[in-house]
């Protein structure tokens, strides 16, 4: 494939699956060399990178949140990654053994909407997520002739 026809990737990254799927391996995604990889890989003359996590409340837990925060920038600014993240939500919930406090930082409305607002802006979707939730966001992608991955 010449340069004028290569192709455009756009890479989803669902950091709390990756994180659960990772950590159970005891392997670590390079995201310094992601980039790299997609492009030698499928020979690609662009690769966009989104990057979606959730993080807890500040005051929440007893370290320091700085360092999450200066992950996320370095993404942002160091890899040109584009980062979207957003605060725990925190819910209450009452058992029979009396009350707890639950968090969710689903980012799946997130994934999906960057995916289709982008749709004709890339040829292959690469998906990092266990998620079986995005089942019909790749069919649709699959049906509007889009080459999807899921890692």
């Amino acid at each position: 494939m010449s340069k004028i026809e290569s192709i455009t990737i756009y890479v989803f990254i669902d950091a709390s699956n990756v994180w659960n799927a990772i950590k159970s391996v005891k392997k670590f995604i390079e995201y310094g060399a992601l980039k790299n990889y997609f492009k030698k890989t499928f020979d690609a003359g662009n690769v966009e990178i989104f990057y979606y996590d959730a993080y807890p409340k500040a005051g929440t837990r007893d370290y320091d949140l700085d360092a999450k925060h200066k992950f996320f920038t370095y993404l942002k600014k160091g890899l040109g990654f584009t980062v979207r993240k957003k605060e725990l939500k925190r819910i209450s919930v009452v058992t029979e053994d009396g009350g707890s406090v639950v968090e969710k930082g689903n980012m799946d409305v997130e994934i999906t909407i960057d995916a289709m607002h982008n749709i004709q802006k890339y040829d292959v979707a690469a998906f990092f997520s266990g998620d079986a939730d995005f089942l019909a966001l790749v069919n649709y992608l699959k049906n509007n002739g889009k080459k999807v991955y899921i890692f």
